[in-house]
């Protein structure tokens, strides 16, 4: 569908009660009314090592033109805090849209418009690039039949909302959860974007139902023989020979768990052993040995595992 018919598509009228209704929010503030342009800075952004999809916020000011907006790669957007309306122009021609809270716009790879404008609250949107490199390293042969539908506005999701949210959340607060979790997220964030908004929903990817007990074996024992290194998808995907992004759904499939909850509990089992078995070690030292992020994170799988904190349990054993 052209960029055109789409815009003239959307009824407006039928839908503010809809707009006024949705008021949650990704517990940001809302930042302080300027004037942008096309090529702003983030407000906030992932930290250097950040695994997942990029992901930034941007200020929403009260009012802002830009102008020759350029989208090479698909991008998605979704505001944070901030209502209003936005004036698309293509050309000759010119569009109108409301801005509201949890509000998706999918932005097609090549999309151009000659001006952005909005006007109304102040406020902040997140945006995620859905760049080639990203996709290559995720979905590896598969990224090629990837493929988002033309530009979407004024769409209500809160399927998509609530995943970006985590993966915000975890990108903001510097990936306290390590790369394993924020690659877990990514994927379940492509998977859920190409079910709502994908070109053809019936080619989505597939992969084959379980691994083989020889791989099932195999994986096991890399990751616990490698448990305090840095595991990625990518790695223990290389392990069988999938993509990361076939690899999240057939290990799933396979061992119940996503990767991160499967690797998290080994984690988990393997310091318990060594709470008991090495007293005279600090639960810090054993939290790194056994590849947690920090001795907080540590001590929050922990306690979810067992109920209590890693000390505590220790000093009960």
């Amino acid at each position: 569908m052209a960029v055109q018919s789409l815009f003239l598509a959307a009824p407006r009228p039928a839908r503010i009660e809809r707009w006024k209704s949705v008021t949650k929010d990704f517990n940001t503030a809302a930042v302080p009314a300027e004037r942008w342009d096309a090529g702003a800075e983030p407000l906030v952004r992932p930290p250097p090592e950040w695994t997942g999809i990029p992901i930034n916020l941007f200020e929403l000011p009260s009012e802002n033109i830009a102008s020759d907006v350029y989208f090479p790669e698909p991008v998605i957007a979704i505001v944070n805090v901030g209502a209003g309306k936005r004036w698309y122009r293509d050309g000759i021609h010119r569009f109108e849209r409301y801005t509201a809270p949890r509000m998706v716009e999918v932005m097609f790879e090549e999309t151009h418009f000659s001006e952005i404008q909005h006007q109304g609250t102040c406020g902040s949107v997140i945006t995620l690039e859905l760049t080639g490199a990203i996709l290559g390293r995720l979905l590896r042969d598969s990224a090629f039949h990837y493929r988002l539908e033309t530009t979407r506005t004024e769409t209500f999701n809160d399927e998509v909302c609530n995943l970006v949210g985590t993966l915000w959340k975890e990108a903001a607060s510097q990936s306290p959860n390590g790369p394993l979790f924020a690659q877990g997220l990514s994927i379940a964030l492509l998977g859920l974007l190409s079910s709502h908004f994908g070109s053809n929903p019936a080619q989505a990817l597939q992969a084959r139902g379980k691994l083989h007990p020889r791989e099932r074996e195999r994986l096991k024992s890399f990751i616990d023989c490698d448990l305090g290194a840095s595991l990625t998808v990518e790695r223990m995907a290389g392990v069988v020979g999938l993509s990361p992004y076939h690899f999240s759904r057939i290990f799933k499939a396979t061992f119940g768990l996503s990767p991160h909850a499967y690797v998290m509990e080994r984690r988990v089992d393997l310091a318990r052993q060594m709470l008991r078995r090495q007293p005279d070690r600090t639960v810090a030292d054993i939290a790194v040995d056994c590849g947690f992020s920090s001795n907080a994170h540590f001590t929050t799988e922990f306690r979810r595992r067992f109920g209590t904190t890693p000390s505590s349990w220790r000093r009960q054993a």
